[in-house]
């Protein structure tokens, strides 16, 4: 399909360039066609600078919007369990070299 006549719209602004480029392997690996503007700035998120954004053809932006939703919700359900190092009983203390 030419892509020259179809529209893109922003699907998503990332918090940084990994998560920008994470999101559109994500969004690849389901047949979506995605890209990533404004991944250059050092800065990205600070004083205002632009934060990535994640962009995809507006025919394939109900189908992105869901992947996004998903992974929102899997990744507000991760901050909200405790980390694995919370796991580890108290007693245990790294530094003990004693087998």
């Amino acid at each position: 399909m030419d892509h020259a006549t179809e529209r893109m719209i922003e699907a998503y602004v990332a918090r940084d360039s990994f998560e920008g480029h994470f999101l559109k392997d994500l969004l690849s690996g389901q047949g979506i066609e995605a890209h990533v503007t404004d991944e250059n700035s050092v800065y990205a998120g600070v004083g205002g600078i632009e934060r990535p954004k994640v962009w995809v053809f507006e025919k394939d932006q109900e189908a992105a919007r869901r992947l996004l939703e998903e992974y929102e919700a899997t990744r507000a359900q991760s901050a909200a369990q405790p980390d694995e190092a919370d796991d580890i009983a108290p007693e245990f203390d790294a530094r003990d070299e004693t087998p």
